[in-house]
């Protein structure tokens, strides 16, 4: 599947039982026989649409019946970059995005602006978070039954060894930092279609990190390596206890978008905006093309 090899189980659990039972069966429960020939997939028009839309419907599967939800500290925000995510939750403007849905492979991960958000997934969960909560469950697992033994923090835990078989959802507090080792073995359980919750708050790492950049943070180089990117702005308004779902201020998916939407209209003030904006919080950022395509696509 692309560059990268997922193991056979993984591509039929993920992609192509999902995939035939929306072509085949009309979104049903039935018995469908996969034969070999399935592991190698044409990427047709349809499939691609298909793929995109799993990740275009995530604002509608994780806000629904949810108007709002309760503000924790100073959230940060943070920027979807490429073409495989999207932003979720932003405050006041397009530029103040503090959730985002990212795909790797087969895998799902939401990254919040505030690390604070990511307790919010252990049980017992909290009553005001819950309807939120059982959202971002089901987007994540595509529906999966989860037990809370298959919610697993990995905040203390040194190896991926170590991490139950059964899991389902792991959950990081980006804060505590992990080795390479650790990093790359969590990204190919992503990719293999692992889910996963992490956060941090980069203004506050940049606090205890003084003189250090955002990119000796070892939770930007993960958030990275996902088409993310985190800044040393905050979300400071002291009249919020709640975050209202602003579907409105979801006028772009991702940077990757932006940038394309200029070349056919280049005076588009709120998307000049949006690209100023990158251009001060990404050092790396540059706009006509003068930082390589792959910096777009995912493989910066």
């Amino acid at each position: 599947f692309g560059p990268d090899h997922f193991s056979r189980q993984a591509l039929i659990r993920n992609h192509t039982r999902p995939l035939a039972k929306e072509l085949l069966a009309d979104g049903k429960d039935m018995a469908i026989i996969i034969m070999d020939g399935t592991y190698i997939y044409p990427l047709t028009h349809i499939l691609i649409m298909l793929y995109e839309k799993e990740l275009d419907d995530a604002p509608l599967v994780i806000f629904e019946n949810v108007q709002s939800i309760p503000k924790i500290g100073v959230p940060g925000v943070i920027i979807p970059r490429t073409a495989d995510t999207r932003a979720l939750l932003c405050v006041e403007n397009p530029q103040q995005c503090l959730m985002i849905a990212a795909r790797s492979g087969l895998g799902r991960v939401l990254v919040f602006a505030h690390n604070g958000y990511v307790s919010t997934f252990q049980s017992p969960i909290d009553s005001k978070f819950q309807p939120f909560v059982n959202n971002c469950i089901k987007w994540l697992v595509r529906d999966e039954y989860v037990t809370d033994e298959q919610v697993v923090r990995i905040d203390d835990i040194e190896s991926m060894k170590n991490v139950p078989g059964n899991v389902k959802i792991l959950l990081w507090d980006g804060h505590c930092d992990k080795s390479e080792i650790f990093t790359n073995d969590l990204k190919e359980y992503v990719l293999n279609g692992g889910a996963m919750v992490c956060g941090s708050t980069p203004w506050g790492w940049l606090q205890l990190n003084e003189g250090k950049p955002l990119q000796d943070f070892p939770f930007q180089k993960f958030c990275s390596s996902l088409g993310i990117e985190l800044t040393d702005g905050y979300i400071d308004n002291d009249s919020l206890d709640q975050l209202p779902v602003r579907h409105d201020l979801l006028t772009y998916k991702n940077m990757n978008e932006v940038r394309n939407r200029l070349t056919a209209e280049p005076n588009n003030g709120e998307y000049l905006a949006l690209i100023e904006h990158m251009e001060k919080v990404v050092p790396e950022f540059q706009l006509n093309n003068r930082v390589s395509r792959n910096y777009w696509e995912g493989d910066y």
